[in-house]
């Protein structure tokens, strides 16, 4: 995709979208110390999801975000790659004009309130970990109940 020249408007949009979000979690974290990681980053995503929708800005284009909560057992290796996946369009005269993929890890480092658990065996199995085993086993591959 060539360099695109991303209106003012789009980008003041943006910023004060996350501006908000971050204020959200900002003032959770503020008011009950002990949330936990998971709670933190469904504030951040519910102060994002009014403004997922498409919008139309006085410079024309259009901004469109697809927020996911994507935390939990997505990892390489041993590391768990995100939490949150932020997929943000700019759209103009009916064409994508750009596109930004974000990852968001939030992480409290050892929290006095929660036990960390280093080793989860179970945990590596899944998500992004199936892709790089050689030979991956049929419970990394797919998640399946009883």
């Amino acid at each position: 995709m060539p360099w695109v020249n991303i209106p003012d408007d789009v980008i003041v949009w943006f910023r004060n979208a996350f501006a908000e979000a971050n204020r959200a979690v900002a003032e959770t974290l503020l008011n009950v110390p002990n949330a936990r990681e998971p709670s933190l980053d469904d504030t951040f995503i519910q102060a994002l999801i009014p403004l997922s929708a498409p919008t139309l800005m006085a410079s024309g284009a259009i901004v469109r975000m697809d927020i996911h909560n994507i935390g939990g057992l997505r990892r390489v290796a041993r590391w768990e790659v995100a939490d949150i996946g932020i997929v943000v369009f700019i759209i103009r005269a009916g064409k994508i004009v750009a596109r930004k993929l974000a990852l968001l890890q939030a992480k409290r480092l050892y929290p006095r309130n929660l036990a960390v658990d280093e080793d989860d065996p179970v945990g590596f199995m899944y998500g992004f970990n199936a892709f790089l085993r050689k030979d991956p086993s049929p419970v990394s591959m797919a998640l399946a109940r009883r």
